[in-house]
């Protein structure tokens, strides 16, 4: 065994002898495998949340819009009263992909 200069740590000269390159390069390859698998597992996550979100949304919204008299309110509207199906959709996935969104940068700059 000898004792590196500075750093004060003990390096076996055996055990850095013994490692073969191909180990090295699978061990590599699992490392950076690793980074990809989070990051596939954190867009399924994200994107699943928003899906779970929209559709909980989707289901109050119509009993909001079109509750009585909605409708008579919504067909003297001009522009935003065509298609209140469409918008509630639109509606529904602007608020649930932008809340998610928003979540997950606050998550990430937590320290």
């Amino acid at each position: 065994m000898r004792r590196s200069g500075s750093t004060g740590t003990i390096l076996s000269t055996t055990r850095l002898r013994t490692r073969t390159f191909p180990e090295f390069v699978q061990k590599l390859i699992v490392f950076a495998e690793l980074p990809a698998a989070l990051n596939v597992a954190q867009m399924w996550l994200i994107q699943k949340s928003k899906l779970v979100l929209r559709e909980s949304l989707v289901e109050d919204l119509p009993a909001e819009w079109l509750s009585p008299l909605r409708a008579f309110r919504l067909s003297h509207a001009r522009e935003i009263g065509a298609n209140p199906d469409r918008r509630i959709h639109e509606d529904a996935k602007h608020f649930a992909e932008r809340t998610i969104e928003r979540l997950v940068q606050v998550v990430e700059h937590q320290e």
